[in-house]
């Protein structure tokens, strides 16, 4: 396909850093390993460079965009494609459902907007229709949040490595965008866990109440966080952490995923 160049004024507000690479293009559609069976998912196909290889590759495409002049070219462009469905919407309220991705299995493929990362992997991965698979480009620092060990945890880290096995892939340069940006990125493969792979749905949440509450306030004690966010006695909040061999001055920084999923056992 024959691609015009197109004028646009970037929205900095949007998190807009367009993907002019085609070596990185190329790289990204090798990691998602598409069939023409794949159903894809692309988030913020801004100017189409990462959509042009995911119609010639895979069965289906759905590509959401938010900008309604990106949007505009998009449709022009890709007017006659028969395998791509854009939507002019905000992925984070999108839902995958109405576009009969269920029962389907699919997966999502994107350059993601710099502004959204985090609220993004909550909305997707916290979900019941969550991929099987994501190949994502995110910022270098946000995938090292994403795969962070303690004494560096998150809950966005608690969150990708309850729901997913997140790797880096490779890094991408700041130099492969429009316009520039200040930091570099890389490109990340999360494989989602089944349902069978995860504690229960009440699990989680309680899982989620206590690390809410244990990152709540930074460089605080973990088990006094809890005991006063989520209005337990302080006494037994203590004897839980010792009984999972847990200094209860801990910070929530320092807790293991599995030991998060230990505390639910004595505390929830």
């Amino acid at each position: 396909m024959s691609r015009e160049k197109v004028v646009f004024q970037i929205k900095r507000h949007r998190g807009q850093n367009f993907l002019i690479d085609g070596n990185i293009v190329r790289k990204i559609i090798a990691a998602a390993h598409l069939t023409k069976d794949s159903v894809v998912l692309e988030v913020g196909p801004g100017k189409g460079a990462l959509t042009e290889e995911l119609v010639a590759h895979a069965g289906r495409v759905i590509a959401v965009e938010i900008d309604k002049d990106l949007f505009a070219e998009l449709e022009k462009e890709f007017a006659d494609i028969p395998n791509l469905t854009l939507i002019k919407d905000d992925i984070l309220s999108f839902s995958p459902t109405s576009y009969l991705l269920s029962p389907t299995s699919y997966l999502i493929v994107a350059n993601l907007p710099y502004n959204i990362t985090s609220r993004f992997f909550r909305k997707f991965l916290e979900s019941e229709q969550r991929p099987e698979r994501m190949v994502v480009m995110v910022q270098k620092e946000v995938a090292s949040r994403m795969t962070a060990r303690p004494p560096d945890m998150s809950l966005l880290a608690l969150s990708v490595q309850l729901f997913s096995r997140p790797r880096v892939l490779f890094p991408v340069s700041r130099n492969c965008f429009s316009p520039k940006p200040r930091v570099d990125s890389v490109v990340m493969e999360l494989l989602i866990k089944s349902e069978c792979e995860l504690p229960s749905t009440a699990t989680r949440e309680n899982l989620f109440r206590l690390a809410r509450a244990g990152f709540s306030e930074k460089r605080k004690q973990c088990a006094q966080l809890i005991s006063k966010k989520c209005d337990l006695p302080l006494d037994r909040v203590r004897a839980a952490f010792k009984q999972i061999g847990l200094d209860p001055r801990s910070r929530a920084e320092t807790i293991t995923l599995e030991q998060w999923m230990e505390l639910i056992s004595f505390l929830a």
